[in-house]
């Protein structure tokens, strides 16, 4: 065993096509000298993992699922009799949670770690608050999205925590209102960053030439909710308009909604978009970096979007974005600056803001240059990590009268994440 400090990591169904930035605080945790135990639920359907460093993850990754008697009756004294008894579903949940619970108390001990730090507030932070019951470790919670995600249970999840971070001043409301005295004493709006080093572009942005085929990439899971119906009917009226483009969409289904990426192809078929869409599938972080090096813009059509980390990605990259102003996507991108923002389901609308970057070079190259300067400032994964390090006492606590520590010098990476086993 390393002679370094540890530190639990909880992320369900670890790695899925959405988690590279939850590699890449990783990372950077391990970068500053801190050793990460990976956990997770149980490993993801292989569509859904298309990293290239996946299965470098997943040989990492203890996974607590599984079911296990043993384990199930050791945990049984850590139940939650009053919450379950008054809350719809959350004994179910915690039944289903037991026995991962007892695995992760066990883990703990003979690994060394003394809090784990789990992301979201679904299953994982059941688990983790009920092997904290059976003398496990302490927990600390991030949350992405909104609280109502998370099932059931919220309040004996919340309770006890060290400390909990959240993606978007928007989510932190949420957390007030609904669990008011539950709420940890220390929570902060800390969104879970990109790794600036890899997504980034060392030649400076070209714009669309006269007469030359737009560009346009968008990604992400492919949900009702990210609004890619209306990214398709924005490239027909450009289309019909007389400018010539190229569309990819990468991403795919959630596990929990198959069906719409063959929707989506539906839909294009119908709208006669032909070869000019690609309906890309998942795509390792590489490939999505490829893609956005190569796009003249970038374009987030979400109606509902928790942070918006497939745009954060894109400004690292220095790619001029179109995306709608939709939830936490106001908060890490401002119109007019970094940006062009836009309403929630309005093709007409994303094909405007999407000519106004192709037809004016100067705006194009504004919006690459103060997109990558944000993304720098407040949107690099090792924000997160020395947050979770500060908290957790790892590193020194930043005061906020004291100046803003100078992050860590980061190295260029050939790849997302350092290949650690």
């Amino acid at each position: 065993m390393s002679s370094r400090p540890r530190l639990g990591y909880l992320v369900p169904r670890f790695p899925d096509q959405s988690h590279t930035s939850a590699w890449s605080e990783i990372a950077a945790i391990e970068d500053a000298g801190v050793d990460v135990v990976i956990l997770s639920t149980q490993p993801p359907d292989a569509v859904r993992m298309p990293h290239d460093w996946g299965r470098v993850a997943m040989a990492r990754t203890r996974y607590l699922g599984g079911a296990g008697v043993l384990p199930f009756l050791r945990g049984l004294p850590a139940l939650p009799l009053a919450a379950m008894a008054g809350e719809r579903g959350l004994a179910r949940d915690a039944f289903a949670a037991l026995a991962p619970a007892a695995r992760l108390a066990g883990l703990a001990r003979r690994e060394g770690f003394r809090h784990v730090h789990v992301q979201g507030a679904g299953t994982g932070a059941l688990i983790a608050a009920l092997a904290r019951r059976m003398g496990g470790p302490t927990v600390s919670l991030y949350l992405p999205g909104p609280l109502s995600e998370g099932g059931p249970g919220q309040n004996l999840k919340w309770q006890g925590l060290r400390f909990a971070t959240v993606a978007t001043a928007r989510i932190l409301n949420e957390t007030r209102f609904v669990l008011r005295d539950d709420l940890p004493l220390r929570i902060a709006v800390q969104p879970q960053g990109v790794d600036t080093a890899f997504f980034r572009r060392d030649a400076a942005y070209v714009p669309l030439a006269p007469g030359g085929t737009l560009r346009l990439f968008a990604c992400g899971v492919v949900a009702p909710g990210k609004g890619f119906q209306d990214l398709l009917a924005a490239a027909r009226i450009i289309l019909d308009g007389g400018q010539d483009l190229h569309l990819t969409i990468a991403g795919e289904d959630p596990e929990s909604a198959p069906g719409h990426r063959a929707a989506l192809a539906a839909l294009a078929q119908e709208l006669r978009l032909g070869s000019h869409v690609t309906l890309a599938g998942a795509l390792d972080a590489a490939r999505v970096r490829d893609e956005l090096l190569a796009a003249h813009v970038f374009v987030l059509p979400s109606w509902q979007e928790p942070l918006g980390t497939a745009l954060m990605e894109a400004m690292a990259c220095g790619v001029p974005s179109v995306a709608t102003a939709a939830g936490g996507v106001r908060e890490i991108a401002s119109d007019g600056r970094d940006a062009l923002l836009v309403q929630p389901r309005a093709p007409a609308g994303l094909a405007r803001a999407i000519l106004q970057i192709a037809g004016n070079a100067e705006l194009a190259r504004r919006l690459s240059i103060l997109a990558r300067a944000r993304s720098e400032t407040d949107h690099d994964a090792r924000r997160g990590a020395l947050h979770i390090l500060r908290e957790t006492g790892f590193l020194p606590m930043a005061h906020d009268d004291d100046p803003i520590p100078d992050l860590p010098q980061a190295r260029q990476r050939s790849g997302p994440h350092p290949d650690r086993r």
